[in-house]
């Protein structure tokens, strides 16, 4: 006992009280080598604990409890939390030590608890599961109750139970179970149990009644999971597993990355999610879930490998963060999948479109007209005529091409830059015609030279004063556009998504943003953001060529007005050229678009995307260099707070949405699948945006 007495004396003397933790030369020390062993051992292991107390060793202390055989972490406590009673045991020296969180796990562990291994072997065996079933009802556990029901003797008699099915195979009593159908009022079981011959027809069905015995017994419901499961028949797969009628399925987050080159290219190029939980609770049910999981990604509806699983095997899915990989790469492929499919359809849809466009200019029309004088020599006073073919054709081909950016707006749009005032122009030309024309009629000359001047400077005025009116006129829209509220928007909606306040990084292309200006300081307080949709140069080329045409036969209908107008083109761009500066500049003209609430058809699918009312800018960069005007820029303009009211609105109608439709395969669920979220986006880099689902839930009623 010397060595373990040497140092408490020195504790007594306020010397060192912790020895060094490596093994000492001496076996019978403290951390010597049989002290280590018999730690390890029960009983033992308490008395070394006592005297490593007393010592004062906290080091040696820790270590023997740590590996006490009949402490929390022990394997023999361990042991004695499988076994049934000795965990009652167990868990009152936890509840007595206040140890909760080994008193937790004691509970888990119980075999016979509410998810017990010995609780579960009874739930298999019939007429027992029904006094299991009762004890978990009384308990309060709903999702254990239901994991018993399938096995009650109340289950298999049902109208849907598996006896009765059987029964309606058979000759004699496929009668008798008519009746009780009839009597309590099930008259389409009833007429199904009648006819025994299409009964036989059907046993190779996934809710025939061999399908659910196989389901029933331990072993072959992991076959009959793989049948159903390649078979195309998910909500089957998941009852021979689950053995209930329902699974509430939640996720903490979902999040989907997309780049944003153009609308073809708008493309998913990461998914993410975490904290998946699944009710009830079961180990072959989370297998199970992964399994058609898997089957979905590589697997397509009719039954072939999907093009970008076609080199993908069912072994990288047991490779760890591997498996994470591929799961997420083929997510992202089939969400690429839809999104192709409905810019397609969305070009198909062109002419609808541009019919549903024209109706609301129409409707802003007579808004416009009443701004002034101008605007009404401007604007045709008749509604617009329907978008010709080949305008329609354009916008096909052009609208699936457009950029697609996002990025700081600048406070106030462009002005039009004017020419320096040449004071002097009569008095020039004046003298030069007296000088060159002296002989012949020189005051007449003169005379006319002064009022060919005057009536360019007449013209100056008037071009001048066009440009004020488009100049007021454009600052006007872009206010409308950036500054006021959107239609509907409430101060309570305000903040729901996080997009609109996000900072990103400023654009790296000026020339295809809104404006040189809109590079700017992100520090700037209150600056607003937005995204910019343009078309290609050679597509607003092509489409500023079409929409003057549909102006002009709009407006002049066509008539003297129109070919007086295309007469004097040529001579309007000149004076334009001299008005104005068109060397490396250009003539912007903004458009306020409003639309009230309207919906893009969804192909394949029973439900529409709803779109909220929106107030945005349609922005035209005109090129007056040439002898006829030309487009070089067309771009719309959506600000953050009008994609904040779209996402708002997706969150709103996505639980509408019956899922199954998202599928065949989805079809064998006993009752809609709705999604409940929460939706935010997001814009990290100008060409990528993010859209987060958060707190994801789903209940998915399986068969009978």
């Amino acid at each position: 006992m010397a060595a373990w007495v040497e140092p408490v004396t020195k504790a007594a003397a306020g010397g060192p009280t912790t020895p060094p933790s490596r093994v000492e030369d001496n076996p019978f020390g403290a951390n010597g080598i049989l002290a280590r062993v018999c730690e390890w051992m029960p009983y033992t292991s308490l008395t070394l604990q006592h005297l490593h107390e007393l010592r004062g060793d906290e080091v040696a202390l820790a270590r023997a409890r740590s590996v006490d055989p009949m402490g929390p972490e022990g394997f023999l406590t361990q042991v004695a939390e499988h076994i049934p009673f000795m965990n009652h045991v167990v868990q009152e020296v936890y509840r007595h030590s206040g140890d909760n969180q080994s008193l937790q796990r004691a509970r888990e562990r119980n075999p016979i608890g509410t998810d017990g291994y010995i609780t579960k072997v009874f739930e298999h065996i019939p007429v027992v599961s029904d006094g299991v079933m009762a004890w978990h009802m009384f308990q309060g556990e709903a999702s254990a109750a239901e994991r018993a029901r399938a096995r009650t003797i109340q289950q298999l008699l049902s109208k849907d139970g598996l006896v009765t099915r059987f029964a309606e195979l058979l000759p004699i009593s496929n009668l008798f179970v008519a009746m009780m159908h009839e009597i309590s009022g099930n008259h389409a079981e009833a007429y199904r149990a009648l006819d025994m011959i299409d009964g036989w027809t059907k046993v190779l069905e996934p809710d025939s009644p061999f399908a659910q015995f196989a389901e029933l017994v331990p072993g072959t419901d992991v076959v009959a999971c793989a049948l159903h499961m390649h078979g195309g028949h998910y909500a089957q797969a998941l009852r021979s597993l689950t053995k209930t009628s329902w699974v509430e399925v939640e996720v903490g987050s979902v999040c989907f990355a997309f780049q944003s080159h153009s609308l073809q290219q708008w493309l998913c190029i990461a998914v993410d999610g975490n904290n998946m939980v699944v009710q009830p609770c079961q180990l072959s049910l989370i297998a199970g879930m992964r399994d058609v999981l898997i089957n979905f990604l590589i697997v397509d509806t009719e039954g072939h490998r999907r093009s970008h699983g076609a080199d993908i095997g069912w072994d990288q899915f047991d490779r760890g963060h591997k498996a994470l990989e591929v799961t997420q790469e083929l997510l992202a492929s089939i969400v690429n999948e839809k999104l192709i499919g409905q810019v397609s359809n969305f070009s198909t849809k062109a002419p609808s479109f541009a019919d549903w466009l024209i109706d609301s200019l129409n409707k802003r029309m007579p808004q416009w007209r009443a701004t002034g004088l101008l605007a009404r020599a401007i604007l045709p006073p008749a509604p617009l005529l329907p978008a010709p073919q080949c305008l329609v054709a354009e916008l096909q081909r052009a609208l699936p091409r457009a950029r697609i950016s996002h990025g700081p707006l600048p406070a106030s749009p462009q002005p039009i830059k004017l020419r320096q005032r040449r004071q002097s122009t009569i008095g020039c030309l004046a003298t030069a015609s007296g000088c060159g024309l002296a002989g012949v009629n020189a005051g007449a000359m003169c005379c006319t030279a002064g009022l060919i001047c005057g009536a360019l400077q007449v013209g100056r005025a008037a071009a001048r004063r066009l440009a004020s009116w488009v100049d007021a006129w454009n600052a006007e829209a872009w206010a409308s556009v950036s500054s006021r509220a959107q239609p509907t928007r409430s101060q309570t909606d305000r903040g729901a998504c996080t997009g609109a306040h996000q900072r990103v990084e400023s654009m790296t292309r000026p020339a295809s943003g809104i404006a040189p200006e809109a590079s700017i300081n992100h520090e700037v307080p209150n600056q607003s953001c937005g995204v910019v949709i343009e078309l290609l140069e050679e597509d607003a080329a092509r489409l500023g060529f079409l929409l003057r045409d549909y102006y002009m036969n709009t407006r002049w209908r066509k008539g003297f007005g129109t070919r007086c107008l295309q007469a004097m083109e040529p001579a309007l761009c000149a004076l334009a050229r001299m008005v104005l500066e068109t060397e490396g500049a250009v003539l912007p003209v903004i458009f306020e678009v409003e639309l009230d609430e309207w919906e893009i058809e969804l192909e394949g699918y029973a439900f529409n995307l709803r779109m909220p009312s929106m107030r945005m800018a349609m922005v035209f960069h005109l090129d007056m260099h040439q002898s006829a005007p030309r487009t070089r820029r067309v771009f719309a303009v959506l600000p953050d707070e009008l994609l904040a009211n779209v996402v708002q609105k997706l969150q709103d109608q996505i639980p509408e949405w019956d899922l199954r439709e998202l599928d065949p395969r989805f079809a064998g669920f006993r009752q809609p699948v709705h999604l409940n979220l929460q939706l935010c986006a997001a814009w990290p880099k100008s060409d990528e945006f993010r859209l987060e689902a958060k707190q994801l839930r789903a209940r998915l009623d399986l068969p009978n």
